[in-house]
């Protein structure tokens, strides 16, 4: 059953069919493809290059790549623990573990800059290989690096080694599937390496939804959700992983732990909390237990504009508690953006041009002039309580001077929600760099760190364009979510992407701004942990390190560890 239309169900993730230097599968395209020639002059104009130029990714038989530090006995010992078929040091392999998908790892990749190298991957079939492996990594001092659908952005794969001699990426694809199914309770257990699209395939023809839709869903995994804390574009409905987890199994190197199964409980402090955004330093998630709902009768996406950013921002406030599915809302620089690239992905010619100057006028005509902000606002659920909150969401965005604008830009967010990450793709093959950073904070707070990040992006790079909108809002605050597209310099890309990521990060901290919401901490994030959340947090995650992982052979050096030579940062 496929019962959500912008889903692609039927992806191939073999592995041949993933790129290696970019995002997805080579035969699933960018929607706009067409319309790329039309979408870079725009984008060209916005961020001020004059001359556009071709950056295309070197050939991957160009890439240097050093040789595996494994020995051939090391190797014929893990083909013994993991069975006929079950270990690779293929030269895709290694690349494809070797990066997640951040800017600054495609960056790299593309040029032929990437420092760090899985030397194989390892495919176990199950708890009891996990455990041989730990075993066997001690002895031989190799990191262990657990890889679901390898789409971190904050270098949460990255193959630092740490204290150890070499490192083998943990392919989690077996451990897949729906394990169990209770709809009495309405959970259901999956394996963590099932991809998004698999998870909710195996729900919906059972007429239910998980409901936790990041945006790199199609090609993320309920094992990576968990890992990283993740944060879904419906959350206001569904609520985040954590609210959505309802136990985890989590095998360490010194035994499997099950978080409890139950409703509630006040047993000391929350485990599976502890547990779930760790990131692999503490063990590898091999089964994930979630709440799952009925699928939506109805579902009902609009926008709204609003004549500046803070009118928005007091919606978002009240919609919090309103019950939406979502309410995102773009800064005025964003919502040229979208505009820009609506009219690019659409007709050409006179007509078309006619029409937007038409449709521009009319919005200063209703006051919504330069500053306006675009809203895209969804509800979900049963009919009647769809227009239940419908209403109420029109009536305060009236309440707060927004505009009602029709269902079209709800329809076109909804069917391109999962493939704007393709257009990334695109950009840096003309010499367009785009990045993105996320931050929760106080709504007290929200508009200095909104001003102060966007001028810290603006002065990062020479020539660039930098936008946010509000992705996820709570009663007492939001996440914003940035993105900067700027002009890559070829000379020294890395230089450029460090300078932009620690001035960024340090203006997000300085602002009163969280380190992450939903990406992760990772290798990227690192540095500020201590300084965010202080040395004693610090402490007691390495405390628990050392007792679940004493030697040290698990995702080394992220989240709180001390930064090793030659690192991301």
């Amino acid at each position: 059953m496929s019962f959500y239309p912008e889903i692609k169900y039927d992806i191939n993730y073999a592995r041949e069919n993933l790129r290696w230097n970019g995002w997805g599968a080579y035969d699933h395209p960018f929607l706009l493809e067409k319309q790329m020639p039309a979408i870079l002059k725009r984008l060209h104009a916005a961020i001020g290059i004059v001359d556009s130029r071709s950056t295309p990714s070197i050939a991957q038989e160009r890439l240097r790549m050093p040789s595996c530090r494994l020995k051939r006995s090391q190797l014929a010992a893990l083909e013994r623990i993991l069975g006929r078929g079950q270990l690779s040091t293929s030269r895709l392999d290694r690349i494809l573990h070797s990066r997640g998908q951040s800017y600054y790892d495609l960056i790299r990749i593309r040029n032929g800059l990437l420092g760090h190298w899985v030397d194989g991957v390892a495919f176990p079939r199950n708890e009891a290989t996990l455990l041989k492996l730990f075993r066997w990594a001690e002895s031989n001092r190799c990191a262990l690096v657990p890889v679901g659908g390898a789409s971190s952005v904050v270098g949460g794969i990255e193959a630092l080694p740490g204290k150890c001699r070499s490192v083998l990426a943990l392919n989690l694809q077996e451990f897949r599937g729906l394990l169990s199914f209770d709809e009495e309770s309405r959970i259901a257990t999956f394996g963590a390496g099932a991809y998004g699209p698999l998870v909710e395939a195996a729900l919906n023809q059972r007429g239910y939804t998980l409901g936790h839709f990041p945006q790199s869903f199609e090609y993320s995994t309920i094992g990576g959700w968990a890992a990283a804390r993740s944060a879904g574009q419906q959350s206001m409905r569904y609520g985040k992983i954590e609210d959505l987890i309802v136990a985890l199994r989590i095998v360490t190197p010194q035994g499997v732990i099950e978080t409890l199964r139950a409703p509630a409980q006040a047993a000391g402090p929350d485990l599976k909390n502890a547990l779930v955004g760790s990131e692999g330093i503490f063990g590898v998630i091999s089964q994930v237990t979630v709440h799952i709902r009925p699928l939506p009768e109805r579902r009902s996406y609009f926008a709204a504009y609003f004549p500046d950013f803070s009118h928005g921002l007091a919606f978002v406030r009240e919609a919090s508690g309103l019950g939406l599915a979502m309410a995102r809302l773009s800064d005025a620089a964003e919502t040229r953006m979208l505009e820009q690239l609506a009219y690019a992905g659409g007709r050409s010619g006179m007509l078309a041009r006619v029409k937007q100057s038409l449709q521009d006028r009319f919005l200063r005509l209703i006051g919504m002039h330069s500053q306006r902000s675009l809203a895209v606002i969804g509800v979900e659920g049963e009919r009647t309580e769809c227009d239940a909150l419908e209403a109420r969401a029109r009536k305060a965005l009236r309440r707060h001077g927004g505009f009602f604008v029709g269902y079209g830009p709800g329809r076109s967010w909804l069917r391109g929600r999962f493939n704007m990450p393709f257009l990334r793709n695109h950009l840096m093959d003309q010499g367009i760099g785009v990045d993105t950073m996320e931050t929760s904070v106080q709504y007290s707070k929200l508009s200095q760190l909104h001003q102060s990040v966007l001028q810290t992006l603006s002065a990062a790079t020479r020539h660039n364009v930098s936008m946010a909108h509000v992705s996820h809002s709570y009663a007492d605050g939001a996440c914003l979510y940035f993105t900067t597209m700027f002009d890559i310099d070829e000379r020294n890309p890395v230089d450029q992407w460090r300078r932009l990521k620690r001035a960024t990060t340090e203006s997000i901290i300085a602002a009163g701004g969280s380190l992450s919401h939903h990406h992760g901490v990772g290798a990227d994030h690192r540095a500020w942990y201590s300084r965010t959340y202080g040395k004693h947090a610090a402490a007691l995650l390495a405390a628990w390190k050392r007792d679940l992982d004493p030697g040290g052979i698990l995702n080394p050096d992220k989240v709180f560890n001390r930064a090793a030579k030659g690192d991301r940062q």
